[in-house]
Parts: structure tokens; sequence; C-alpha cells
């Protein structure tokens, strides 16, 4: 006698190929682990970085995780150049996971500043100009769609 949960789910190779699909529909900077691509990240959101600038200052750790992780890769180096054992970045999962996060925050702000505003600022200095403009633009509208209809000539049935 089975459950629904074990008849559902998948067993062997269905299983495997269920994971292979899952590990290919990530995006590339979800499944980061090389070590030179993380410390480019660190870098670019450390102070100084290129993508510091576009980070807010609250919470604290947005401004700090990128020298923390940056200080971590140069101690790790450090260790590998005397203990030539590979060994691979070290970084806790959560830094590396805050890391991406940052990088990815900024560089989505950096592009919304190349962007601009996503709306035009106003063209009328109080509401009731602007409520004139758009009475306007409404009476054209209705003048227009008056004379579509008065130029429009009905088909015979």
């Amino acid at each position: 006698m089975t459950t629904e949960k074990e008849e559902a789910a998948p067993t062997g190779i269905e299983a495997a190929h269920f994971k292979e699909a899952n590990q290919k529909t990530k995006p590339p900077e979800y499944i980061t682990k090389d070590a030179d691509q993380i410390a480019e990240m660190a870098i670019a959101v450390a102070p100084g970085g290129e993508l510091h600038a576009f980070l807010p200052e609250r919470p604290d750790w947005y401004q700090l995780v990128g020298a923390k992780v940056h200080r971590h890769l140069v101690a790790k180096r450090a260790l590998i150049k005397t203990d030539p054992a590979p060994a691979r970045h070290g970084l806790h999962p959560r830094d590396l996971e805050r890391l991406k996060f940052i990088h990815r925050f900024a560089l989505a702000r950096r592009r919304g500043a190349e962007i601009g505003p996503a709306y035009a600022g106003p063209t009328q200095s109080s509401v009731e100009e602007a409520r004139a403009a758009l009475s306007a633009a409404f009476d054209q509208i209705l003048a227009d769609t008056l004379a579509y209809h008065a130029a429009a000539v009905r088909l015979a049935a």
C-alpha cells in the first residue's frame, strides 16, 4: 500500500532528469563557485568599487559585505600559497548569497540610474493648469471622434 506522496515522487532516472533540468534553469549567478568571479563581485561592491555608490546605506551589511568577502578571499589565497592543497573559496554560504544579492541589487540600481526616472517630470506648474490641459486634450479627442463618425459612410446591409 503506497501513499500519494510516494506515487508522486520521481524515482531513479526520473529523479536524475528532474534534478538536471532544475539545475539547467538556474541563471549562472546562482551557481557561482569560482573564487576569481566572487572576488570581482566583492571588489565591485566594496567601498571604492564601481558599484558601491549604488548601494543604500541601510542595513549596514549592504555597505560592508563586499569588503568582508574580499578580506576573506585574500586571507584564503595567502593560505593556499603556503599550503597548495586544492581548496575552494571556503566562504560561508550566507555571505556568498549576500554578496550575490548585493551585486545584483547594485547592478539593477546602476541600470535604473542610467535609464532615468520612469515618468517624466510635471509639465504644468499647478494642478489647475494640469486639469485645464487634460480637459483640452479630451475636448480634442471628442472633436476628432465626432468628425470621424460624421465622415464615416454606413455600408448597406
